[in-house]
């Protein structure tokens, strides 16, 4: 698919959407890992959304569903990793929330002075 828009976040936003329906966002970058750990993700997304860390799914929402929660877990290394997360909206309600827990860390949306467009 073309984008019809590319930009800059600082956060999992869905207020640059055109349209309220038949919409799609991929977010590209870099989480920053503050130690060593195992770390669980998660996507609460209404209607399908993914999370890939490092070329690996490590969550799975990708299917039509109301406001739904699923979650991963993968063993990180501190420094950063390449994060990606897909979201697509079909019809009716429309949400997005991207959170995470590890070491040290409650669950908590990820923040934005953790995420980062380049290295």
């Amino acid at each position: 698919m073309t984008p019809v828009r590319e930009g800059s976040l600082p956060t999992f936003d869905l207020s640059p959407k055109k349209q309220p329906e038949y919409l799609g966002f991929s977010y590209t970058g870099f989480v920053k890992i503050p130690k060593d750990g195992v770390y669980e993700f998660f996507t609460d997304s209404d209607d399908g959304s993914q999370l890939v860390i490092d070329d690996s799914l490590v969550v799975n929402n990708d299917y039509l569903h109301p406001m739904d929660e699923r979650s991963g877990v993968t063993a990180l290394a501190a420094g950063f990793h390449s994060l990606r997360v897909t979201f697509f909206q079909k019809t009716g309600g429309i949400g997005l929330n991207v959170s995470f827990k590890g070491p040290g860390i409650e669950k908590q949306n990820i923040p934005p002075d953790a995420l980062f467009h380049t290295k």
